[in-house]
């Protein structure tokens, strides 16, 4: 409501003088239109409405008890003029006749002039107060009905804006998440090409060196079927096997233990074109049965692979020597877990490769069999080679940032080999909680 008035003050000390005004409503003085402003701070409370009503109820029964008591009042005057009635009856026909006829016609008259002026009056009361009591409970009902669709605008105007938000911040997100997808997979994108670009050069490399120290001293020879050459190109293959030398070990030979014939030559042959072909050897879980007594003999061939490698190699029977340091240092792949144990194990394996440290595929895991493999590319690696790569393997694994605390149970295992730092050791109880071939009860 807004009422104007000339002069402000003298209305609020009006309204100050009442306690109650300013209990239920807050005063508000706009200085440009000189208004003022009430706002009501509160509904009537419940206490309050029934207070009223009883009050009503109780001016109902009081006019109610005053209708009985006019009742009652009109009986004793009946009672009274029958009293009279029967007093002045011997006087009737006497002097008193019309006297008491007239008399008793009046009484009669204000009798009912009595009690018709009670039965309106009671009737208007009743009136009225059925009508109050109406006009107050509508009234009532439209202030509550009023607060209520003013409360439900205000709920659905901030149900609004907060939907506007969520979904802006939604939108947001989203796009803050596909613009860091996309780098990821740049990144991941990048890094892959460079170790693909890497292998393909050292591997090239590799090859020319091979070809250009070999084509002159070794004679060609026929291409056996060749077990590690089940899935190369036959003329890349009949290229590799020109390149390997009849003894592909070292001339120093004292830290190789010499094996012992088998019992039955033929269970370790397979015949092929007419031709007996050595099956390689193959080594248990813990790897060879002995330790080297003296490190191993590099030639001076200097391995060029490309630009992108960092350092030069040098080779001893055709592969690449074991780089530690690069490997710990470029090579940063952190365990996953172990629902993703089988993609943690090839990108290991892809990173260490490059680095002269080599693991078996997955598919040719075998139960209680090293994760070394025998050979590589047709070429031999000697137990010496084993040790170097285990070791750089079980520092590679022992780093937090690889393995964290976290999985406490693959730091067990780790802990578990540091008297002889086996990494494949470490590698094949990790992949034998998954892998159903490297499963210890599996026949």
């Amino acid at each position: 409501k807004i009422l104007k008035l000339q002069y402000v003050k003298d209305y609020i000390t009006f309204m100050q003088e009442c306690p109650r005004v300013r209990e239920r409503y807050a005063l508000e003085w706009d200085y440009f239109d000189n208004t003022i402003r009430y706002n009501e701070l509160e509904l009537p409370e419940l206490d309050d409405v029934n207070h009223d009503i009883n009050n009503l109820n109780a001016f109902q029964r009081q006019i109610q008890g005053m209708v009985l008591r006019f009742d009652s009042m009109f009986k004793d005057i009946e009672k009274r003029v029958d009293a009279v009635n029967l007093r002045t009856t011997t006087c009737e026909e006497n002097i008193l006749h019309r006297v008491s006829t007239r008399f008793a016609a009046n009484v009669t008259q204000q009798m009912n002039n009595i009690s018709n002026y009670a039965a309106s009056t009671l009737q208007s009361i009743k009136n009225s107060m059925q009508v109050e009591t109406e006009q107050q409970l509508f009234l009532y009902s439209e202030n509550i009905a009023t607060i209520h669709q003013s409360s439900y605008e205000r709920m659905e105007d901030r149900i609004a804006k907060l939907e506007q938000k969520l979904q802006k911040q939604a939108e947001q997100f989203e796009l803050i998440f596909y613009q860091r997808f996309d780098q990821a997979m740049e990144v991941g994108i990048q890094e892959i090409n460079d170790c693909v670009d890497d292998a393909t050069d050292k591997l090239n490399g590799h090859v020319d060196t091979l070809i250009n120290e070999t084509s002159a001293s070794m004679p060609a020879k026929t291409v056996p079927k060749h077990p590690s050459f089940q899935n190369v190109d036959p003329e890349y293959a009949a290229k590799v096997m020109n390149f390997i030398p009849s003894n592909p070990y070292s001339e120093n030979t004292s830290h190789v233990p010499k094996p012992s014939a088998p019992e039955n030559p033929a269970s370790h042959t397979t015949a092929t074109d007419d031709k007996v072909i050595a099956e390689p050897e193959t080594w248990d879980k813990d790897g060879p049965s002995f330790q080297p007594t003296a490190p191993r003999q590099y030639s001076q061939q200097t391995w060029h692979p490309g630009q992108n490698t960092y350092h030069n190699q040098t080779t001893l029977d055709g592969l690449p020597m074991v780089q530690h340091n690069d490997f710990l240092k470029r090579v940063s792949i952190a365990y996953p877990g172990r629902e993703q144990s089988y993609t943690w194990y090839l990108q290991v394996k892809s990173g260490a490769q490059q680095y002269g440290i080599y693991l078996t595929a997955m598919d040719e895991f075998k139960k209680d069999k090293s994760l070394c493999p025998t050979e590589f590319y047709g070429i031999r690696i000697q137990p010496s080679r084993y040790h170097e790569m285990k070791n750089s393997i079980y520092q590679y694994l022992g780093q937090t940032s690889i393995i964290s605390v976290d999985h406490y149970d693959i730091r067990n295992i780790i802990n578990r080999y540091a008297l002889n730092t086996d990494g494949y050791r470490v590698l094949y109880d990790i992949m034998a909680r998954i892998h159903p071939a490297l499963d210890p009860d599996a026949t």
